[in-house]
């Protein structure tokens, strides 16, 4: 024993390089985290061969993608990491530049070659951009039978406040009559809509298009009829869909069970859509990220979100909830899950008890596209489609 403590001290001692001397100061700890940080980002490089990218499907890849963002931009962080740069990822094109010729060869737009036609050589004919034109900007005029609509503004605005109707991305085929939408902040209701498909000329070539008159009426008393192509515009720019009545979402989904239930029905669980209201920017800046569950008591279920990683450690609100009669609930859910594995969020989370948790049941997905597959699952014929996760639709198979 004492002989191989002296080995141990004579080792120690044998130290030219410092490398066992260990720096407590909270700058060499910083040293270390940020180290081991870049570490593995060169580990993702080398597995995957490219860099981590802002990927916000994958929670795991966008923490890569940010930190390697926040090293570039900082001068120090680079001096430090300069050493362990195997991969040339500090500098932003992923190249080693040391030379002029480096320079010269790392132009991937030819900015630096000669040309007659220079970039800044504006002597040539400037060639226009053809826009498609609107031939009728629709002015908004006092709307004479407002009466009608003033009290109906006054419901839904009292509805969102007590979340039995929600604010969701606009997506043109959520454009529909007797909805409401919200621009610029403006609530109004689109009360009808005269459309017929029309061919349009563009560069690509020519496709057919709705297009046609609407009428809006608008909360602070006006109203419009402005072409759908138009509001399909200024709604992707900047606005929002109001979603229906949670009652209205019930009764649709109730539909399809007996037409009157009663005491002979069982209640066999809840199905619910979360929205996170966490406040990290990795998180609340991914559109469309919802949790599709199932309970037995969704206000019990719910009881200390904050604090459950299943929930992101953070409050979440209830798009809709559906009671589930004689089918077993949870079957429910496992189809929808299934139907939605394409765009499941893969991320991690950490718990009070500084322990990481991977969190089930999210999914990057329109809100109605869920409502879809509810809907589809209860008229038996979710196996007669797919989800297209690229265009954000459901499509028969």
């Amino acid at each position: 024993m004492n002989n191989n403590r002296s080995i141990l001290e004579q080792i120690i001692k044998d130290d030219p390089d410092n490398l066992l001397k260990i720096d407590l100061s909270n700058d060499a700890n910083q040293d270390i985290t940020l180290v081991e940080s870049f570490n593995e980002i060169n580990n993702f490089y080398e597995k995957y061969n490219k860099e981590p990218s802002a990927n916000k499907t994958d929670f795991y890849e966008f923490q890569l993608y940010a930190s390697l963002k926040n090293i570039r931009e900082d001068s120090k962080k680079i001096k430090i990491l300069s050493k362990y740069d195997k991969n040339f990822l500090l500098n932003a094109n992923g190249k080693k530049i040391e030379t002029l010729k480096d320079i010269f060869n790392d132009d991937p737009e030819g900015l630096l070659n000669e040309d007659k036609n220079s970039l800044f050589d504006l002597r040539g004919p400037i060639k226009e951009i053809a826009r498609a034109k609107t031939d009728f900007v629709a002015r908004r005029k006092p709307c004479k039978n407002f009466d009608v609509y003033k009290s109906k503004f006054k419901d839904v605005q009292n509805d969102l406040k007590e979340g039995h109707r929600h604010l969701i991305p606009f997506r043109e085929n959520l454009l529909k009559e007797n909805r409401y939408y919200v621009h610029n902040g403006i609530l109004f209701f689109l009360e009808k809509i005269n459309t017929e498909k029309g061919q349009q000329n563009f560069d690509s070539g020519n496709r057919k298009r709705l297009d046609g008159r609407t009428r809006c009426i608008f909360e602070n008393g006006t109203e419009s009829e402005m072409k759908f192509r138009s509001l399909v515009k200024i709604l992707n720019q900047n606005g929002k869909s109001i979603t229906e009545h949670t009652d209205i979402i019930n009764k649709e989904f109730l539909k399809n069970f007996d037409e009157k239930l009663n005491e002979e029905n069982i209640e066999t669980g809840i199905i619910y859509i979360l929205k996170s209201r966490c406040k990290d920017s990795h998180i609340s800046s991914i559109e469309n990220l919802y949790k599709i569950g199932y309970t037995k008591n969704l206000d019990k279920r719910l009881k200390n979100c904050e604090k459950d990683p299943t929930f992101l450690m953070s409050p979440v609100e209830v798009m809709a909830s559906y009671k589930v009669y004689d089918v077993p609930a949870i079957k429910i859910e496992s189809l929808i899950q299934k139907f939605f594995q394409t765009c499941k969020l893969k991320l991690e989370i950490t718990s009070n008890k500084r322990e990481q948790y991977e969190p089930e049941e999210w999914y990057v997905v329109p809100f109605d596209v869920i409502e879809q597959a509810i809907i589809l699952i209860n008229k038996g014929k979710l196996n007669k489609y797919r989800y297209d996760y690229v265009n954000n639709e459901i499509i028969e198979t």
